[in-house]
């Protein structure tokens, strides 16, 4: 790879971020370009210069990564975001993927993978954990790549968005059923619903409509 990456990190524990920075520089592929302790600096320091991979950690002070991710998204589209978290479950990752990111990983992970992840999204635009599931995989990919399309023209009823926001939460039809007093096939009839509305084809599609449409922050 003759062009080196440029890269971004925002993490407002100064130990971590400079030995993530150095460690990236001592590995020859990338050039470090932005230095942030939160999430307001590092877009106040993208006005100036430009870069390809954002490196952003979830939990800063003034502005931390999840309203971070929200503006990039919107304002820096081009730019690739790598998640950075303490946190690892396929909620969190189906929700940041479906709210903008490129690539989620955990904090204590091996250090080449944040290599491979890096190199992953400036080629190939993401980078899915391997330790995930095909069938998570494929649904991440799918909807990254081929965005669902909402194929009628008529909004989630109010019951509609709570069981919405239910499923978001990853909870089973007898759950959601049972905390709203309504049995698991009428559950299930109401999803089919709100699939054909939303035009998703899975969890990671009603997630993407459901933080598009603010029904659900990131969490």
């Amino acid at each position: 790879m003759s062009k080196k990456i440029h890269i971004a990190i925002a993490e407002d524990h100064t130990m971590f971020r400079e030995t993530l920075s150095n460690y990236l520089i001592e590995h020859g592929r990338f050039r470090m370009v932005i230095q942030a302790s939160n999430g307001q600096d590092l877009l106040e320091q993208l006005k100036k210069k430009t870069v390809d991979i954002i490196l952003l950690d979830l939990d800063m002070p003034i502005m931390d990564g999840r309203e971070t991710l929200k503006i990039l998204h919107v304002d820096h589209p081009q730019i690739g975001v790598i998640i950075l978290s303490m946190h690892l479950s396929k909620g969190h990752v189906y929700k940041y993927i479906s709210g903008g990111a490129d690539a989620y990983l955990c904090k204590d992970g091996d250090p080449e993978m944040l290599i491979n992840a890096i190199q992953s999204v400036y080629k190939q635009g993401i980078h899915i954990d391997e330790n995930f599931t095909y069938e998570m995989l494929k649904e991440i990919v799918d909807e990254k790549f081929n965005p669902p399309q909402v194929v009628i023209n008529d909004p989630l009823t109010a019951r509609e968005q709570e069981i919405l926001k239910l499923v978001c939460e990853e909870l089973q039809n007898c759950e959601i059923g049972e905390k709203l007093g309504i049995s698991p096939r009428t559950v299930e009839n109401h999803r089919r619903t709100i699939k054909v509305k939303t035009g998703a084809r899975n969890m990671i599609g009603l997630l993407r409509y459901a933080v598009q449409n603010k029904l659900i922050d990131l969490i």
